[in-house]
């Protein structure tokens, strides 16, 4: 029985791992990914409660605006870790050592001078921004948001150039040894905010460092082993910056950035947005009903977010059977996720009580429609990882700018004309978000059968 038992197992792991090459290496990457997102996703569930007993609702809504803050500042890289990142998986693929290695150094080495730049022009003008203003607060708290404001932006700029890494592990086709940064952090973080919970008096300032303290020592030691034993050929080095390699990256990285900017502006706006029209606590709301059913899009984007590389190397090789039988593959698990949703949508109100207690409480017509708009931010990721991972990305850049343009007006009509409540920011993000699951698959298939002409192709 034994035998047997072991006999079948082996034969089903011999099967999973037969197929294409590329597809092989696809779905190693999703174990791994598949085995430490359910630790991050775990983890993050965790400290919304840990983080609602040490703090209040109120302060860590005013957390998650600083938050969507430093999401904000993260377009300052231009694009160009997304650039490097499609011209890395070429340089890679095709055996480039050197190639990569002047990418890498150009990158990490542009990306130093714009974050230090940056990094003065926020110390500079810092003492001069009336945060309670900003946060919609009384003014009692302005020092105190100072304080953890100035420590969160320091600790968040030094995250994004060590951050790059990601782009490098992913262009190498290692979405696996990738993903374990995120839950290693998340499991320190977890363990840093626990003891302080129980040793020290309520305080953002401390919340702040124990999150961005223990994120930024994570990827600065992964730097330091990377750069040193994998990656020592090519580790970024100041005589291999080329100037005509930035302009390269800039080429495809400037429209990666003002993509970045649309898509950030209306995913991360939201919490700016709810604080300005309501309060802090509809904040708490909004980012529980969101962390609840992202479920879906960070169990989706596991298997989507390595092929981003592996779409660029097939592209450039020709090999566009294996490119439509993947998306052909997507469209099944998305149907799967399409039912899996509306049973966490019914389930809901119960798995809330069980979650945060009675501390929030959570409009079901608010968990609609973030169903909503994950349902169908995932529909569209299927085909926007083939279009980002070719670089023909005008069309999406001109859509997200006209949908960043009318996402504000129509959060305040649905407010205030129609009287909704903090779902109508929710709303408002899915009409604006139209070229996700309108635009996109459009293009995909322009482009897959040969057809993208003019706009289309660029």
């Amino acid at each position: 029985m034994k035998n047997t038992l072991q006999n079948i197992l082996n034969s089903l792991g011999k099967k999973f791992f037969s197929g294409h090459s590329r597809s092989v290496v696809l779905k190693k990457n999703i174990i791994i990914s598949v085995l430490f997102k359910g630790i991050s996703v775990a983890t993050s569930f965790i400290l919304i409660p840990l983080c609602l007993n040490y703090l209040d609702n109120f302060q860590f809504g005013i957390w998650l605006i600083i938050s969507s803050f430093l999401y904000w500042f993260s377009l300052f890289g231009i694009g160009l870790g997304s650039g490097m990142q499609n011209k890395l998986a070429e340089a890679l693929g095709l055996g480039k050592r050197q190639l990569a290695k002047e990418y890498i150094s150009t990158t990490y080495l542009s990306i130093l001078v714009i974050i230090s730049f940056f990094l003065i022009v926020f110390i500079t003008i810092h003492p001069f921004v009336s945060w309670y203003k900003v946060f919609n607060v009384t003014k009692d708290m302005e020092e105190q948001l100072s304080i953890v404001a100035l420590i969160a932006f320091i600790f968040f700029f030094l995250q994004f150039f060590f951050r790059l890494l990601e782009s490098v592990l992913f262009a190498d086709q290692k979405a696996g040894i990738s993903n374990t940064l995120g839950p290693i952090s998340n499991v320190l973080v977890l363990v840093v905010i626990f003891i302080i919970s129980k040793t020290c008096h309520s305080s953002l300032l401390y919340l702040a460092l124990a999150y961005c303290g223990s994120q930024l020592l994570v990827i600065v030691i992964a730097n330091i082993y990377f750069f040193s034993k994998d990656y020592k050929d090519i580790r970024p080095s100041i005589k291999f910056f080329r100037k005509d390699t930035l302009y390269e990256l800039l080429g495809l990285g400037i429209k990666f950035f003002v993509i970045q900017i649309s898509a950030i502006f209306m995913l991360q706006a939201t919490n700016i947005m709810i604080a300005q029209l309501f309060s802090p606590n509809e904040v708490t709301q909004f980012e529980i009903s969101k962390k609840l059913f992202s479920i879906t899009f960070i169990g989706f984007q596991i298997i989507t977010r390595p092929l981003w590389p592996a779409y660029t190397q097939a592209y450039v090789t020709g090999d566009i059977v294996w490119i439509k039988q993947t998306t052909r593959n997507l469209l099944k698990l998305w149907g799967a996720i399409v039912i899996g949703s509306f049973i966490l949508l019914s389930l809901s109100p119960i798995l809330y009580k069980i979650w945060v207690g009675d501390k929030v409480q959570i409009p079901f017509v608010l968990s609609i429609f973030v169903a909503i708009h994950f349902l169908l931010f995932v529909f569209g990721n299927i085909f926007n990882v083939f279009i980002n991972g070719v670089g023909k990305l005008r069309i999406q850049l001109i859509s997200l700018l006209i949908g960043s343009s009318i996402y504000l007006p129509l959060s305040y009509l649905f407010k205030t004309v129609f009287g909704f409540g903090v779902e109508s920011v929710v709303m408002a993000m899915i009409i604006a978000n139209f070229y996700s699951y309108i635009i996109a698959p459009i293009q995909f298939n322009k482009i897959i059968n040969g057809k993208a002409k003019g706009i289309w192709d660029k």
